[in-house]
């Protein structure tokens, strides 16, 4: 419990810092999906630039139910963003935090292979899991205060892991 309080403060510090510095942060949308879930994923993200190289992305993504299963995410994700190749493009490394709370209601676990750890022989519905992620991203500039990016990260998660690719929206203010 003291782990997922920590990460909900760790969050909501880094989304209030987003808030901080006039050109350096931007905020956005993402639509993807997830490799063991297999859902549609939507999520709302934001982007700090701490220093020319290295930016923090809270970020929270919804995977929409799917076989009865729904699952929501919390990330804080660190980017290393590297020389530019061009000037309209970003690349970037990411390692970050993941909050993962799982909810199977009407989950007959031994009827669906889905690999969600050893969950027991419970009727418990919801599952939290903390873990890290580890990745990497592209992003566009359409304009000066716009871009698009695609991002893989790997979500691990003790017994539990997820590939998730992700299109995002990002807008500066």
């Amino acid at each position: 419990m003291k782990k997922i309080i920590l990460l909900i403060v760790l969050t909501i510090l880094c989304v209030s810092g987003t808030f901080a510095q006039e050109g350096e942060k931007s905020v956005g949308v993402s639509l993807g999906s997830g490799s063991t879930v297999g859902g549609i994923m939507l999520g709302v993200r934001g982007n700090y630039n701490v220093t020319d190289d290295i930016a923090i992305t809270p970020s929270m993504n919804y995977f929409v139910k799917k076989h009865n299963i729904r699952q929501l995410e919390t990330n804080i994700d660190c980017h290393y963003l590297l020389p530019n190749i061009r000037e309209e493009f970003e690349i970037y490394p990411l390692l970050g935090l993941n909050y993962t709370l799982v909810n199977m209601k009407s989950f007959s676990k031994e009827n669906y292979d889905l690999d969600y750890g050893n969950l027991g022989n419970d009727d418990k519905t919801f599952y939290h899991r903390i873990g890290i992620n580890l990745g990497g991203g592209i992003h566009y500039f359409l304009r000066e205060n716009m871009f698009v990016g695609t991002e893989y990260k790997y979500v691990i998660i003790g017994d539990f892991h997820q590939a998730v690719i992700s299109l995002n929206l990002n807008v500066f203010f």
